[in-house]
């Protein structure tokens, strides 16, 4: 999984690159969330389900001078 954070970091500062337009830019937000959870159903005192979710996202947030919601 550690693998995965990394690799949408990267993926976020080369985005940013992209889309912050050079020098003019003010602020950035990162927000990475990482979520796994299992679920074991049981029916008479044996496993019926066996279930593991992972979720990871990442949003990006880029404040530019002179935009609304900028500073």
């Amino acid at each position: 999984m550690e693998q995965k954070k990394i690799q949408s970091l990267e993926l976020a500062a080369q985005t940013l690159k992209k889309l912050s337009g050079g020098p003019s830019t003010a602020l950035f937000e990162l927000y990475l969330e990482h979520r796994t959870s299992t679920r074991i159903d049981s029916r008479n005192q044996k496993i019926d389900t066996l279930s593991r979710n992972e979720d990871l996202g990442l949003a990006i947030r880029i404040l530019k001078p002179s935009r609304a919601g900028g500073r």
